[in-house]
Protein backbone atom coordinates (compact mmCIF):
# COMPACT_ATOMS: atom_id res chain seq x y z
CA UNK A 1 0.00 0.00 0.00
CA UNK A 2 2.94 2.28 0.04
CA UNK A 3 2.68 2.79 -3.84
CA UNK A 4 2.18 6.38 -4.98
CA UNK A 5 -1.22 7.04 -6.72
CA UNK A 6 -0.54 7.42 -10.35
CA UNK A 7 -3.77 8.59 -12.54
CA UNK A 8 -4.99 5.93 -14.94
CA UNK A 9 -4.34 6.22 -18.19
CA UNK A 10 -7.30 5.08 -19.47
CA UNK A 11 -8.57 4.98 -23.38
CA UNK A 12 -6.73 8.09 -24.39
CA UNK A 13 -3.13 7.23 -23.77
CA UNK A 14 -0.97 8.68 -21.27
CA UNK A 15 -1.36 12.09 -20.00
CA UNK A 16 1.37 14.96 -21.40
CA UNK A 17 2.14 17.18 -18.25
CA UNK A 18 3.04 20.05 -21.19
CA UNK A 19 -0.56 19.49 -22.61
CA UNK A 20 -2.73 22.56 -23.11
CA UNK A 21 -2.94 26.11 -24.16
CA UNK A 22 -0.58 28.99 -22.46
CA UNK A 23 -2.14 32.16 -21.70
CA UNK A 24 -0.25 33.64 -24.21
CA UNK A 25 -1.76 31.53 -27.17
CA UNK A 26 -5.28 31.69 -25.58
CA UNK A 27 -4.52 36.03 -25.76
CA UNK A 28 -3.21 35.56 -29.30
CA UNK A 29 -6.46 33.45 -30.29
CA UNK A 30 -9.36 35.97 -28.68
CA UNK A 31 -7.18 38.94 -30.34
CA UNK A 32 -7.47 37.29 -33.60
CA UNK A 33 -11.17 36.68 -33.28
CA UNK A 34 -11.44 40.37 -31.85
CA UNK A 35 -9.94 41.94 -35.07
CA UNK A 36 -12.05 39.94 -37.29
CA UNK A 37 -15.34 40.04 -35.68
CA UNK A 38 -14.90 44.25 -35.99
CA UNK A 39 -14.05 43.77 -39.58
CA UNK A 40 -17.04 41.87 -40.31
CA UNK A 41 -19.35 44.41 -37.91
CA UNK A 42 -17.60 47.24 -39.97
CA UNK A 43 -18.43 45.90 -43.52
CA UNK A 44 -21.46 44.77 -42.91
CA UNK A 45 -22.58 47.85 -41.38
CA UNK A 46 -20.59 49.99 -44.13
CA UNK A 47 -23.13 48.10 -46.58
CA UNK A 48 -26.38 48.65 -44.79
CA UNK A 49 -25.68 52.31 -43.92
CA UNK A 50 -23.71 53.13 -46.75
CA UNK A 51 -26.36 53.87 -49.11
CA UNK A 52 -25.78 56.96 -51.29
CA UNK A 53 -27.60 60.64 -50.75
CA UNK A 54 -30.10 59.79 -53.78
CA UNK A 55 -31.03 56.44 -51.93
CA UNK A 56 -30.94 58.38 -49.11
CA UNK A 57 -32.97 60.75 -50.21
CA UNK A 58 -35.52 58.94 -52.23
CA UNK A 59 -36.12 56.41 -48.94
CA UNK A 60 -36.74 59.88 -47.12
CA UNK A 61 -39.32 61.49 -49.38
CA UNK A 62 -41.13 57.96 -49.49
CA UNK A 63 -41.51 57.75 -45.65
CA UNK A 64 -42.45 61.39 -45.72
CA UNK A 65 -45.30 61.11 -48.01
CA UNK A 66 -46.50 57.75 -46.53
CA UNK A 67 -46.70 59.73 -43.33
CA UNK A 68 -48.73 62.66 -44.48
CA UNK A 69 -50.77 60.53 -46.13
CA UNK A 70 -51.52 58.73 -43.03
CA UNK A 71 -51.47 61.04 -40.12
CA UNK A 72 -53.46 63.67 -42.39
CA UNK A 73 -51.02 66.17 -42.04
CA UNK A 74 -48.30 68.62 -44.08
CA UNK A 75 -45.13 67.53 -44.11
CA UNK A 76 -42.07 68.68 -46.07
CA UNK A 77 -38.23 68.42 -46.35
CA UNK A 78 -35.82 71.49 -46.80
CA UNK A 79 -33.27 70.67 -48.70
CA UNK A 80 -29.83 72.97 -48.11
CA UNK A 81 -26.38 72.26 -48.89
CA UNK A 82 -25.44 71.36 -45.20
CA UNK A 83 -28.49 68.65 -45.42
CA UNK A 84 -32.24 67.73 -45.60
CA UNK A 85 -34.58 68.56 -42.27
CA UNK A 86 -37.71 67.21 -42.02
CA UNK A 87 -40.49 69.78 -41.18
CA UNK A 88 -43.99 69.29 -40.06
CA UNK A 89 -46.95 72.03 -40.09
CA UNK A 90 -48.77 72.58 -36.96
CA UNK A 91 -50.72 76.07 -35.71
CA UNK A 92 -48.04 77.77 -35.77
CA UNK A 93 -46.53 77.60 -39.00
CA UNK A 94 -43.35 74.67 -40.34
CA UNK A 95 -41.64 73.32 -37.91
CA UNK A 96 -38.16 72.58 -39.28
CA UNK A 97 -36.07 69.63 -37.15
CA UNK A 98 -32.28 70.89 -36.07
CA UNK A 99 -30.44 68.50 -37.08
CA UNK A 100 -30.10 68.00 -40.81
CA UNK A 101 -29.60 64.92 -42.23
CA UNK A 102 -25.81 65.48 -43.90
CA UNK A 103 -25.42 65.03 -47.85
CA UNK A 104 -21.88 63.72 -48.93
CA UNK A 105 -22.77 64.74 -52.50
CA UNK A 106 -22.90 68.39 -53.86
CA UNK A 107 -26.97 68.91 -54.00
CA UNK A 108 -28.64 71.31 -55.96
CA UNK A 109 -32.62 71.23 -55.61
CA UNK A 110 -34.53 72.97 -58.20
CA UNK A 111 -38.51 73.96 -57.42
CA UNK A 112 -40.85 73.35 -60.44
CA UNK A 113 -43.94 75.39 -60.99
CA UNK A 114 -45.05 78.15 -58.10
CA UNK A 115 -42.23 79.41 -56.00
CA UNK A 116 -43.08 78.23 -52.50
CA UNK A 117 -43.63 81.04 -50.39
CA UNK A 118 -41.10 82.19 -47.44
CA UNK A 119 -40.35 80.02 -44.51
CA UNK A 120 -42.20 76.74 -46.56
CA UNK A 121 -39.86 73.64 -47.27
CA UNK A 122 -38.93 72.70 -50.02
CA UNK A 123 -40.57 69.77 -50.90
CA UNK A 124 -44.27 69.75 -49.49
CA UNK A 125 -46.25 66.82 -48.84
CA UNK A 126 -50.34 66.43 -48.62
CA UNK A 127 -52.71 64.56 -46.86
CA UNK A 128 -53.90 63.26 -50.40
CA UNK A 129 -50.57 62.39 -51.39
CA UNK A 130 -49.37 64.74 -54.02
CA UNK A 131 -46.57 66.87 -53.24
CA UNK A 132 -44.41 70.25 -54.56
CA UNK A 133 -42.99 69.72 -58.17
CA UNK A 134 -39.00 69.52 -58.04
CA UNK A 135 -35.99 68.39 -59.44
CA UNK A 136 -32.68 67.39 -57.47
CA UNK A 137 -29.25 66.59 -58.74
CA UNK A 138 -26.96 64.77 -56.80
CA UNK A 139 -23.21 65.23 -57.98
CA UNK A 140 -19.66 63.86 -56.73
CA UNK A 141 -16.23 64.66 -58.61
CA UNK A 142 -15.30 62.13 -60.73
CA UNK A 143 -19.12 60.25 -60.91
CA UNK A 144 -21.90 61.02 -63.43
CA UNK A 145 -24.47 63.27 -62.03
CA UNK A 146 -27.78 61.37 -60.87
CA UNK A 147 -30.98 63.22 -60.57
CA UNK A 148 -34.91 63.07 -59.34
CA UNK A 149 -37.66 64.30 -59.95
CA UNK A 150 -41.34 64.87 -59.07
CA UNK A 151 -44.40 66.27 -60.60
CA UNK A 152 -46.22 66.49 -57.88
CA UNK A 153 -49.05 64.27 -58.96
CA UNK A 154 -46.79 60.54 -59.73
CA UNK A 155 -44.20 59.19 -57.46
CA UNK A 156 -40.45 60.12 -57.29
CA UNK A 157 -38.39 59.17 -60.23
CA UNK A 158 -34.68 58.74 -60.12
CA UNK A 159 -31.96 58.02 -62.03
CA UNK A 160 -30.53 54.36 -61.64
Amino acid sequence: MDRELEPDPGEYGPRDPEAGFTLIELTVTVAVLAVLSVGVVLSTGRRDGGEGDLDRFRRIHDAEQVLAVNAQERRGLLVAPDGLRLARHGRDGWRAGTVPIGFRDRVTMVAEGPVPAPGTPDVVFLPNGRSTAFSVTFSRPGTPARHCRSDGWSGLSCDR
